[in-house]
């Protein structure tokens, strides 16, 4: 970039066409779409501090419109990269791994969130989404209610705790989370005796567990609509995860135990519904 722009006079960037052809000179490197935006992203940063400074009157790359384009709406932890990446994790860190994949909370309200938040049938935490004018509101089912009662209650007011008692911070996660990935491939390479063997998780990023949440939220019986509020997406990104991860034999039993819980309670002695409706009258 110094080579092939580092000669350009600051006037030069406040003529006309100066962002039309500074897009084009990113455009050289749109085999490359993510390395193409960066270089342009660089370069915009260094003009906003002329900016900032009085040497330019704007920044012609300010807003610039990207080129690449990732779409992680079916990047999901499957149960087996789950039990990939768990089999590396200290047991603190794979607390936190089971949380996000059950609960759908993004990592900075994961850390945060308080054991008074915890409900008997549902996690209620204002979120930092919206600067906590969001309520998350998360049904606590069956296998969310085990890992609860295993997460040991310290000193600390947080439900996820460090090995030293204390919150998690971002960061701490960030480490934790790449020392498990790295010993996953590493696993991996030497059951293979090969180097360039992968462990099958190189792909996912923390963030991804929330796909998984909403895989598990589906399958417990949930709605899309209601998956999508509880994990503010849009419900088209919720359908897209179910058509690719979930069957319809699955999203059917979801229905029929949706309408199974809202049918009346039989009113006969003691009989079940469908026992009356075939009872025969006795000759």
């Amino acid at each position: 970039m110094r080579n092939e722009l580092g000669e350009l006079e600051l006037r030069a960037l406040e003529a006309r066409g100066a962002r039309a052809a500074l897009l084009a000179w990113r455009d050289r490197y749109a085999a490359t779409p993510k390395t193409a935006d960066e270089l342009a992203g660089v370069a915009s940063r260094v003009m906003q501090w002329a900016v900032d400074r009085g040497e330019l009157q704007l920044n012609p790359l300010a807003g610039f419109p990207r080129l690449y384009r990732v779409n992680r709406a079916e990047a999901v932890w499957e149960s087996h990269h789950l039990a990939t990446l768990l089999a590396h994790a200290a047991p603190e860190f794979a607390h936190v791994v089971r949380l996000a994949a059950l609960s759908g909370l993004r990592l900075g309200d994961l850390i945060r969130l308080p054991w008074t938040a915890v409900g008997e049938h549902a996690i209620v935490w204002q979120t930092g989404k919206s600067r906590g004018r969001t309520t998350a509101v998360i049904p606590i089912h069956d296998e969310l209610r085990v890992l609860l009662a295993e997460i040991p209650r310290g000193d600390s007011p947080t439900v996820l705790n460090s090995a030293r008692g204390r919150s998690w911070t971002e960061p701490g996660i960030a480490s934790a989370f790449r020392r498990a990935k790295l010993d996953a491939a590493a696993a991996a390479q030497l059951a293979a005796e090969d180097a360039s063997a992968a462990s099958g998780i190189e792909h996912l990023r923390f963030h991804d567990l929330r796909g998984t949440a909403a895989t598990n939220f589906i399958r417990a019986g949930l709605e899309l609509d209601d998956v999508a509020t509880v994990l503010g997406w849009m419900k088209g990104r919720v359908e897209q995860i179910a058509a690719r991860y979930i069957s319809g034999e699955a999203i059917g039993l979801a229905m029929v135990e949706r309408l199974r819980r809202a049918r009346p309670a039989p009113t006969g002695a003691g009989l079940q519904p469908d026992a009356a409706v075939n009872q025969q009258p006795a000759p």
